[in-house]
């Protein structure tokens, strides 16, 4: 599976990712595109999707527990060559200078066949 920050699916990105300095008490909401980039000889579907956002000082990659980002639309599948949006959004708790890293964790089952 692979993450995009462009609908045409052209500027792949890791599954880390800023949001950039949002003010307390602001919200930001980004839209990343997931592909089911497997090859159809060995895998196919990929159903029962988990999206989790683990949100990380950008000084030391070290987890934030206060801050959440919440998950506004996620595919629950996605069908072989298959892409979709994932809409996250973020108020924060707290103030930080460079904006906040995330990590986005993607689980799920594959069907096979």
């Amino acid at each position: 599976m692979k993450i995009y920050e462009d609908r045409e699916l052209q500027i792949e990105i890791s599954n880390c990712f800023s949001f950039g300095v949002v003010p307390v008490g602001e919200s930001k909401t980004i839209t990343l595109y997931i592909k089911n980039d497997d090859r159809p000889s060995l895998t196919g579907r990929l159903i029962n999707l988990k999206f989790e956002v683990i949100c990380l000082d950008p000084e030391n990659d070290l987890a934030i527990e206060d801050e959440k980002v919440l998950v506004i639309d996620a595919p629950s599948e996605l069908e072989i060559y298959g892409s979709a949006p994932l809409i996250l959004e973020w108020t924060p708790n707290i103030s930080l200078e460079q904006g906040l890293k995330a990590k986005l964790i993607i689980t799920g089952n594959k069907i096979i066949g």
